[in-house]
């Protein structure tokens, strides 16, 4: 019976592993969320195989032992201000599917505390951080001078990607994972994982100054100086809080010189503060429970500030770019007094534990609250813990930092017991599949069938959008490809079915505004079409096509002053958008938009000169 507990005991190790070594490089091309959801599905898929090995452990061990942590309260009133708050949610749907991935990253921390629980495990815990990290840097390096394995041979990226699909992720992690790798290379017990600790530092530095991510860079910095504080460096007789800003100040000049030739990395500093405001705005609106958890997506742009599309023509405002605001903004202020009470809790039990602590552990538990404070800076300018990796590395963190630290278990050996935990295990399944194999698979068929239509094989499309949305019906994007496939085949009744439907769910898209707009100009129904037109045109100030498409409607009238009019504001939409998307990198969208210019006003210089710039850019790739 012993031997088979540690089988399980091995196996749940193991599965770790694989979790923290996979998800940072899972991805799944053929889906348009393979950055995202897919990894959330490779955690959730590890998890609940991790979590039945577990129920296994118990059942042969004849009972139910569950750590106690200093951190239970924080997590309790997290997850339930965070369920309370789908009182408000626009889409419950949605908010039940982020409420679940919280739940999962809950789940692993239970998991990690209670079933990893000597130094040694810690250590080798770790093995796979630094492995995947690697890899993660390397493809980031190889992506910038064009030779990355998801790159075109020899096309540079305008940013680097990697398998996390964009630059402030990748920092994020980065930032999490060099505390750890700094400080084996510095106090390590032998000269070959100093070694090894030090070349991965120095790859994941490198990738680190390719990205030019600010706020990682200040996480970063600040994490150095805590463990400047905390840990005197090994053979110097100077105090560590005098070399560590010293190399402090030389990585910042060092930064600094090095961005010196990147402007644009500047460019949304005023939207970010866009961002911040409008997030405020909907935080007043419903500041106690907040608008549902996963629902900040749907809710946002209802309070959108007009000066964000004059810096940032055509985007939508998705996210508040701060984490802490993002949390108000969907569980209210006392989901927010919960995260930050974690936090607390978190530090104050790990500052204690560097007090008992000698030794080598007590360099790793300083790494530990390092790692932990880099993404808690980082996070005031992004809104990486809603992101699937940082959430992972974030709750492992807390948990390795935990053990050795519970308090005396809650055990039971009643058979009731065993039923309850079997059932919330077999709910885990049950919302496993609703929340997010669900999603997958219809996101899967959505990606498939775009790439019939980019290749305008409309049939083909229509079929995989029709899969697609009897998969998962509360997707405004399924429905909107849907419409544009009914479109192209004349069906133009259901195109506009289908255009409604993405509206029902996210009233603020604006394609699918516009496109419902020129179905019913097609049909004939001008006043539906105006109106719809309109509408898009509020959404979106610098978007043309609504525009260019009042125009004809207003030609058609014999308004034609007015109809000159809207023209004229097509033509400055589309060049606005174009000479944003040069400055972006995006060579071949700009070309496009300057072309469109071009449709409206064969004169324009601007433009033929956009697209001349647009092909010396790409050519230069």
């Amino acid at each position: 019976m012993e031997k088979s507990s540690k089988w399980c005991e091995s196996i749940i190790e193991t599965g770790l592993w694989l979790l923290l070594f996979m998800v940072p490089l899972a991805m799944n091309s053929y889906a348009r969320t393979g950055f995202l959801l897919f990894k959330v599905l490779v955690t959730q898929g590890i998890l609940l195989i991790l979590l039945l090995v577990w129920i296994v452990k118990m059942i042969l061990e004849k009972e139910i032992r569950l750590v106690r942590t200093p951190l239970d309260l924080p997590i309790l009133f997290l997850f339930f201000f965070s369920l309370l708050s789908l009182i408000n949610a626009f889409h419950f749907a949605v908010g039940l599917q982020e409420l679940f991935t919280l739940l999962t990253y809950i789940l692993l921390f239970y998991l990690i505390v209670n079933n990893l629980k000597t130094p040694r495990q810690v250590e080798r815990i770790l093995i796979p951080v630094f492995l995947a990290a690697t890899l993660v840097s390397m493809e980031g390096i190889l992506e910038n001078w064009g030779l990355g394995v998801l790159v075109t041979r020899g096309e540079r990226p305008p940013e680097i990607f990697s398998f996390l699909g964009n630059p402030n992720y990748i920092a994020q992690y980065l930032i999490t994972v060099l505390p750890l790798s700094i400080i084996l290379s510095l106090f390590a017990n032998s000269k070959v994982k100093k070694t090894l600790s030090a070349l991965i530092s120095a790859i994941l530095l490198f990738c680190l100054f390719l990205i030019f991510s600010r706020g990682a860079w200040l996480g970063f910095l600040v994490s150095l100086i805590l463990l400047g504080f905390i840990l005197p460096l090994p053979r110097l007789k100077i105090p560590a809080k005098w070399v560590i800003p010293l190399l402090v100040f030389v990585i910042l000049v060092s930064y600094l010189i090095l961005t010196t030739q990147q402007q644009e990395l500047f460019r949304r500093v005023p939207a970010r503060i866009i961002n911040w405001k409008t997030t405020l705005l909907m935080i007043r609106a419903r500041p106690i429970l907040g608008s549902g958890i996963g629902n900040l997506y749907f809710v946002l742009p209802r309070y959108l500030l007009p000066q964000f599309h004059e810096i940032l023509p055509m985007q939508r405002i998705a996210e508040s770019h701060n984490d802490y605001l993002h949390i108000w903004a969907e569980t209210g202020i006392f989901g927010l007094l919960a995260f930050l009470w974690l936090i607390i809790a978190y530090f104050r039990r790990g500052f204690q534990r560097l007090r008992s602590e000698m030794g080598y552990q007590r360099t790793l538990m300083a790494a530990f609250l390092a790692a932990v404070l880099a993404t808690l800076i980082q996070s005031f300018f992004s809104f990486n813990l809603h992101r699937p990796v940082s959430n992972l590395m974030f709750w492992t963190i807390l948990a390795l930092t935990i053990i050795g630290q519970e308090k005396a278990p809650l055990v039971s050996r009643r058979k009731s017991s065993y039923s309850i935990v079997v059932s919330l295990v077999l709910l885990f399944a049950i919302l496993f599949y609703a929340c997010s194999i669900k999603p997958f698979i219809a996101d899967a068929y959505y990606q498939k069938g775009r790439r019939y239509t980019q290749h305008q094989e409309w049939n083909k499309g229509l079929v995989l959008f029709k899969k697609a949305v009897e998969i998962d019906p509360r997707n405004p994007q399924i429905h909107y490809a849907l419409g544009n496939a009914y479109g192209k085949s004349k069906e133009y009744d259901k195109a506009i079915v289908e255009y409604r439907e993405a509206l029902a769910i996210d009233p603020y898209h604006v394609y699918a505004r516009t496109n419902l707009g020129i179905v019913f100009n097609l049909i004939g129904k001008d006043a539906r079409a105006e109106g719809e037109l309109k509408k898009a045109v509020a959404l979106h100030p610098f978007y043309g096509e609504p525009r260019f498409y009042l125009g004809q409607i207003y030609e058609k009238r014999g308004n034609i002053e007015e109809a000159k009019r809207k023209y004229r504001e097509a033509e400055k939409a589309h060049l606005r958008y174009a000479r944003a998307l040069l400055s972006w990198g995006q060579q071949e969208k700009a070309a496009w938009e300057f072309q469109k210019t071009l449709m409206l006003n064969p004169e324009s210089e601007e433009a033929k000169k956009g697209l001349e710039q647009a092909a010396t850019a790409k050519s230069q790739n």
